[in-house]
């Protein structure tokens, strides 16, 4: 009965005693103390780009994607040396997983048609020759 009554009595007083330990606060030492965190850009009513980061003129601003009209592409079939390909994989099989057009057929052409609204057609040209890669 000693026992169960010494237990008892530890037991509640655990929760007190942790909650007296104070432990230090994480540092983090990937972020330099003098400046806020790295993942948003610098608020420029706020302060200025931090000394370690060189500051660059722009580059050309990238062509957006065509998302109209028609959208001519090549593809070219490519035999890896790691993975060997599928006799049945030929020009014809890759062009029907291209260009079958209809709502129901499974290619990419009919997936730009449809997610386009009809406003951008695929058109592929298949190269029926298979390429050797030499890295896998």
């Amino acid at each position: 009965m000693r026992w169960t009554a010494v237990l008892l009595a530890f037991v509640l007083a655990l929760p007190a005693a942790v909650a007296l330990i104070r432990l230090p606060p994480t540092e983090h030492w990937e972020t330099p103390p003098d400046v806020g965190p790295l993942l948003m850009p610098p608020n420029p009513t706020m302060g200025t780009w931090p000394p370690y980061l060189r500051r660059q003129a722009p580059g050309p601003m990238p062509i957006p994607a065509q998302t109209t009209g028609v959208a001519r592409i090549v593809v070219l079939l490519i035999d890896f040396t790691d993975i060997a390909h599928d006799p049945s994989h030929d020009g014809p099989y890759f062009d029907a997983r291209m260009n079958a057009a209809g709502s129901s057929a499974h290619s990419v052409g009919s997936y730009y048609q449809e997610v386009s609204r009809g406003a951008l057609t695929v058109n592929a040209t298949v190269i029926p020759m298979w390429f050797h890669s030499t890295h896998p």
